[in-house]
């Protein structure tokens, strides 16, 4: 588990209401290639989701947000 989290947790240095705003986690759809076929930052992003994921305090929330040029 990412050590930020940890402490966080640890250390109850998050807001019961409070959020962890992450950018980045589909790194333009390669988390979604077999692990094999994935960047090096890919497969540490992937592992990061599943973490999140599975995480039994996590209320995740999903906003997209398009940039148009």
């Amino acid at each position: 588990m990412p050590i930020y989290l940890v402490t966080l947790a640890k250390d109850n240095l998050l807001a019961f209401i409070g959020f962890i705003c992450v950018d980045n986690t589909l790194l333009q759809g390669q988390v979604y290639l077999r692990s094999e076929e994935r960047a090096k930052n890919a497969e540490a992003i992937a592992c990061y989701n599943r973490i999140v994921k599975d995480d039994s305090h996590s209320r995740i929330s999903v906003r997209c947000q398009f940039e148009t040029a």
